[in-house]
């Protein structure tokens, strides 16, 4: 049994199991509920949070690439090799306004509030992401010739991206701190979703059709976390 993390709300109206590089599996339950019957839930969740576990093998040691700082003064994109520059204004008048111009990120406001500064920062990443990673996708499928419906741009907490089988593609925000490689790889495995919407050796086969080397991507896009500072985190 995993380690795992109670968390009561008020909120909630169903049992969820949430999984994440940062924090492990988090327990959120209703008020209604009784702690006591977690374990015996996990164990009926056991095969999926293993291999949810699996995905995120070594990274809690992992020393970040990325600033782990609430409050970062630097940002840089690696998918789309952009570097940003972050100043921050104390204005007791203002919420928690962001102004850019060009490379150049100015917040104004409540700056010395870390939830707003993260909630602020996260909406200009997902404006980033609409502008860069749909038409990116774009260019891939109409590369192999698998064309998908839909592309929505989430903040997913454990996945880099899903496909559903109204073949819409969902692209997480935080792909953008990704190395490029890996960012058409995602892109290749959800379009091959479009075909084969499981991991089964036919889909393997026609991945590696398209990228000889994506066993190997595969096990470095798990290891690929620490390249996410902790602002970009759902919380």
């Amino acid at each position: 049994m995993p380690a795992y993390r109670v968390r009561v709300s008020s909120r909630a109206r169903h049992v969820r199991i949430q999984v994440s590089a940062a924090e492990g599996v988090i327990v959120v339950l209703p008020r209604a509920v009784n702690p006591a019957s977690v374990p015996a839930l996990l164990w009926k969740k056991k095969a999926w949070l293993d291999r949810t576990l699996s995905q995120f093998e070594g990274l809690q040691h992992q020393r970040p690439l990325a600033t782990q700082n609430a409050s970062p003064t630097f940002i840089y994109l690696r998918a789309i090799n952009q570097q940003f520059q972050v100043t921050y204004h104390k204005a007791a008048n203002l919420d928690l306004h962001l102004d850019t111009l060009g490379n150049q990120l100015l917040l104004q406001g409540h700056v010395t509030h870390d939830s707003l500064v993260r909630q602020t920062l996260q909406r200009w990443l997902t404006e980033q992401a609409h502008l860069h990673l749909p038409p990116w996708l774009e260019t891939v499928s109409k590369e192999i010739g698998l064309k998908h419906l839909k592309t929505i741009i989430r903040g997913q907490r454990t996945r880099w991206a899903s496909c559903s089988q109204r073949q819409t593609i969902s692209l997480n925000h935080k792909l953008l701190f990704l190395p490029p490689h890996l960012v058409r790889y995602v892109f290749l495995h959800e379009l091959v979703h479009l075909v084969h919407f499981n991991h089964s050796p036919c889909f393997w086969t026609l991945l590696t059709h398209f990228e000889s080397n994506c066993r190997s991507l595969d096990q470095e896009l798990r290891r690929a976390g620490h390249y996410v500072p902790a602002w970009a985190e759902r919380r």
